[in-house]
């Protein structure tokens, strides 16, 4: 079992990686609507399936094994935190 001080100091890497992987998924997305001269606007795009395909490499990269649970909290982190960050940037839709 994971003493309290180990277990603190994965959630911090894994909570690390899911932000680095949320901030490249983001950067993505802009680069293909740039590419296609779309301006960012409406609703986050992503989904969670595809918030766990960014996660993972992350998380394995930062946190080493990660358990299904840790990869799971990274994939709802990652897609929390790219949701987050897209909604400040991009332009509301209109109605």
């Amino acid at each position: 079992m994971k003493n309290s001080s180990t277990g603190s100091r994965r959630r911090a890497l894994l909570e690390r990686a899911a932000d680095q992987a949320a901030d490249e998924w983001v950067e993505h997305i802009n680069r293909e609507l740039l590419a296609e001269q779309r301006t960012p606007a409406g609703g986050w795009p992503g989904t969670v399936g595809e918030a766990r395909t960014w996660s993972r490499p992350y998380a394995l990269r930062l946190a080493g094994c990660p358990t299904a649970e840790e990869l799971e909290f990274s994939a709802k982190r990652t897609y929390a935190h790219a949701r987050g960050k897209w909604l400040k940037r991009a332009q509301p839709t209109r109605k």
